[in-house]
């Protein structure tokens, strides 16, 4: 991290929605959105980068697992705990 970004340094006196916030939709896909592999290093890329705000498809899963997926498509799926750790 950068240790010069620790304080504040830029003006915060705006309200928020006038700051642009760096996000990221379907992280977790690695290519396509229809048929690619999905993988949580995706989602290490996307922090590294700077993102701040990254999308979760949330599902129930067999088991009680929770898994992170593009409905409606050949993505693979990813258990939600494993994201998150």
């Amino acid at each position: 991290f950068d240790t010069a970004k620790e304080r504040v340094y830029q003006d915060m006196s705006r309200p928020l929605n006038e700051y642009f916030i760096d996000s990221s939709h379907n992280t977790y896909c690695s290519g396509d959105q229809l048929k690619s592999e999905s993988s949580i290093e995706m989602y290490v890329q996307a922090f590294l980068a700077g993102c701040r705000c990254v999308e979760l498809d949330v599902f129930d899963g067999p088991n009680g697992d929770v898994f992170v997926y593009h409905k409606g498509t050949f993505t693979s799926k990813i258990r939600m705990v494993d994201i998150l750790r």
